[in-house]
This record gives structure tokens, C-alpha cells and sequence, in this order.
């Protein structure tokens, strides 16, 4: 394989991140002017089924826009303060995901999203390297390492391979009762997002 080869791809993968930021951005500065994340987003989804009546996308493709909807949605929800300009995808990505996972498990507490939010919105990003490339690989260095840091205490698994066996022993560390409940709370969940 040629170098070349390579360095294309790179160039390719860095150019769908960067077009996913753009809607990112857009989409933030969009449910900065409605009332709820909610509403924002069921606005969204509806702009985006009438883009797509007129085109022909794969649904891969509609749910990869959903996804970045949903996001902003968190991130508006959450107050979590990101500069999608210097803030990798992954990041953002992987942030959101703590965040969810916080807000919705019976674990925790809203002073524990609170507690993550302040953490990651204290990363400083920190203009004095060389380069503004090497500034941001540097501040989604850190980023990255301080989402480790909080998966790790918050018992989020970062490899989807053991998220299945995480569920199922938290499962089977779980009263009848209490399995019951969360599995109606899952319902509920799915009932309301059709």
C-alpha cells in the first residue's frame, strides 16, 4: 500500500469529522433560540425527514445527522461548554456519553453530571504551541484523558464489546423489584422516542 493511500484516508476521515462539527455548531447555535432541547430536536428531526423526502439518503446517513442532533441536545441540556473548532468529534462524542449515562442511570445524582461537566469544561485550550494543530491535539490529549479518568469512575465502560456483560452483571446484582422498575423505565423510554 502506498503512503499516499494512507494519508488520503486521514485526509478524508478528518474532512467527515470536520463536516460533522460544522452541523454540530449549527445545530448548538439553533437550540440556543428555542425554549427546550426537546422541542429543538423534534424540530430538527422533522426538518431533517423533509430534506430527505426530496433526496435520497441511506438511512446509515440519516441517523449519523440524528446522532450529531442529539448531541447538541445533550450538550445544550447538560451546559457542557465545547469549541467544536477545537474539540475533536471523539471527544464530543465520548463526553455526551458520560453525560447520558450519568443523567439516566439511578446511580447517580445530578451533582455527579455537575461534578463531570465542571471537569471537562475546566480543560483549557492552551494557544502556545507551535502550531493551532498542535495546540488542538494537545488539548484533545488531555480531553481525552481526563474522559478516561471520569469512565473509569463513573463504571462507563469506553470498549462496546463489555458494555453487554457490565448491563448484565449489573443486572444480576439487582433485586426482582428493581429489575422490573428499570426494565419499565427502558419501555417508557422507547415507548416515548416513536
Amino acid at each position: 500500500m502506498k503512503n499516499e493511500t494512507i494519508l488520503n484516508a486521514l485526509n478524508d476521515m478528518r474532512k467527515s469529522d470536520n463536516s460533522r462539527l460544522t452541523l454540530l455548531k449549527d445545530t448548538i447555535a439553533y437550540l440556543k433560540t428555542v425554549s427546550t432541547a426537546k422541542v429543538g430536536l423534534q424540530a430538527l428531526n422533522n426538518q431533517l425527514d423533509e430534506v430527505v423526502a426530496k433526496e435520497n439518503f441511506d438511512t446509515y446517513y440519516q441517523n449519523k445527522v440524528k446522532g450529531v442532533f442529539r448531541l447538541g441536545a445533550i450538550i445544550k441540556d447538560t451546559k457542557l461548554f465545547i469549541i467544536p473548532d477545537n474539540l475533536r468529534m471523539y471527544n464530543i462524542e465520548d463526553a455526551c456519553k458520560l453525560l447520558s449515562h450519568i443523567k439516566e442511570s439511578d446511580e447517580f445524582t445530578d451533582a455527579d453530571a455537575t461534578k463531570c461537566k465542571n471537569k471537562l469544561n475546566k480543560i483549557v485550550f492552551a494557544k502556545e504551541y507551535s502550531t493551532i494543530e498542535d495546540a488542538r491535539i494537545q488539548y484533545n490529549n488531555e480531553y481525552k484523558a481526563v474522559l478516561s479518568e471520569l469512565f473509569k469512575e463513573y463504571q462507563l465502560e469506553d470498549d462496546d464489546d463489555k458494555k453487554g456483560l457490565k448491563l448484565e452483571q449489573i443486572l444480576n446484582k439487582m433485586s426482582d423489584e428493581n429489575k422490573l422498575a428499570w426494565l419499565q423505565k427502558q419501555l417508557a423510554k422507547v415507548t416515548t422516542t416513536k
